[in-house]
């Protein structure tokens, strides 16, 4: 970026309003749908269990009513954080889980790139983005034509939309060659086959506050895991000599 790195314009982009209702069906967020998917499977597990166990239980207390239900709820309570953890571990495990989960906003991996700086002087980037169901952060680094370190920066707030394929986020920006810490803001569009595939590839501009200019950043996507830097910037260098 100017000789800073990604940030969106502090700009919105304008966007219309779809009046076609026939054609697109709402989006489940992500974490809903994982819930959604965690209490089916307890549900699941629980039904035939409780018709098994209940029995045996009104025939070992004095209060069998009572001592069904207490049963039926400490036992779905246990089986769903059981479910719940299982289904955690393995959607940061499992790729194609995790991407069904996400969607169109599925963004975790390494991502590599390219701007030209304020001088003219073509910066390569690297961005590590972390994703789960608690949020998304994003930590990046640019460097020099000859990879020597030029600068990183550390989301504040990031926000996908998974219907107009929109990447916003806010970030801290520090450049080696100059003092403080700088604030800025990126807004990108995401390339993807279709809202509800996963991006390969990301093009925006970054802007950092009370800076007029903006700078054109264009990504790809070249690992699903946070590759080591050193290796994603040959990548860098790699796909965009």
């Amino acid at each position: 970026m100017h000789e800073c790195v990604r940030a969106s314009g502090a700009f919105t982009p304008s966007v219309p309003v779809n009046t076609d209702f026939k054609r697109h069906t709402p989006l489940m967020h992500p974490s809903a749908k994982f819930y959604t998917l965690v209490a089916t499977a307890t549900i699941s597990v629980m039904f035939p269990a409780l018709i098994w166990v209940a029995p045996m239980v009104q025939s070992m207390t004095a209060i069998p009513a009572i001592g069904s239900t207490i049963a039926g709820i400490l036992s779905s309570i246990g089986i769903y954080r059981l479910i719940g953890k299982s289904a955690e571990t393995l959607i940061h495990r499992i790729v194609w889980l995790r991407k069904w989960i996400f969607g169109g906003t599925y963004i975790h991996g390494t991502w590599v790139g390219y701007f030209i700086g304020r001088a003219g002087d073509k910066r390569f980037l690297v961005e590590h983005i972390d994703q789960d169901l608690d949020g998304i952060v994003i930590n990046g680094q640019s460097r020099t034509a000859t990879l020597e370190p030029h600068a990183d920066w550390t989301s504040v707030s990031v926000s996908v939309d998974s219907r107009t394929a929109r990447l916003i986020f806010s970030y801290t920006l520090t450049i080696l060659s100059r003092p403080g810490t700088l604030v800025g803001i990126n807004a990108s569009q995401l390339e993807r086959p279709s809202h509800r595939q996963a991006a390969t590839g990301i093009t925006g501009h970054a802007q950092d506050l009370g800076d007029q200019l903006r700078v054109q950043v264009k990504e790809l996507k070249v690992s699903e895991d946070l590759l080591p830097w050193d290796q994603a910037f040959k990548l860098a260098h790699k796909h965009f000599p």
